[in-house]
């Protein structure tokens, strides 16, 4: 009976020390919660993390690949239209298969066969860098997410429809 005693005593205890309330973006307990829209594309980041690492390349590098992901998945295919943004230019610096100056598209294409539980269709920008045989220091490539669509129309691009994760930068060392 003792035993009983304590144990209910203890979780009495426990339980009213429990009682702070907390609201979804609440500023005085530095809460501050989003709803994001359901259907969006941004690039890949680890987690739940709301920036990618700027990549850090020289030139002469190929073959850098900045995933670009629809993470709620499609029943159809997405077009995602980019820009370019820095200093390094199109055709001197840098190339991007089937990308102009002033920029280019990829589509992500669903997979039929995805398990429902993971529903994450993606697509690589797949970046080469030139070697330009002149010291002109180093540059800056920003590759821009600037609109997406499928067969139901737009699709919002950021994460959640924001400008989080619609920027990759590759810095790119010069080794003239």
């Amino acid at each position: 009976m003792k035993k009983l005693t304590y144990i209910l005593f203890a979780s009495v205890i426990i339980l009213t020390g429990c009682s702070e309330d907390f609201e979804l973006n609440d500023n005085d307990q530095n809460l501050n919660v989003q709803l994001l829209a359901g259907k969006y594309v941004a690039f890949t980041a680890d987690g739940a993390n709301v920036t990618i690492p700027d990549i850090d390349a020289e030139e002469g590098e190929t073959g850098i690949e900045l995933n670009v992901e629809v993470p709620t998945g499609s029943t159809s295919n997405v077009i995602v239209n980019f820009t370019f943004g820095g200093s390094a230019v199109f055709g001197t610096d840098f190339t991007v298969a089937n990308a102009t100056s002033s920029g280019g598209s990829v589509t992500i294409v669903p997979d039929p066969g995805d398990d429902p539980a993971d529903l994450i269709d993606n697509v690589d920008i797949v970046v080469d860098l030139l070697t330009d045989n002149n010291q002109d220091g180093d540059k800056v490539l920003e590759v821009i997410l600037s609109s997406a669509s499928n067969a139901d129309g737009s699709v919002l691009v950021g994460r959640g429809g924001t400008d989080l994760l619609k920027t990759a930068v590759i810095n790119i060392s010069d080794i003239d």
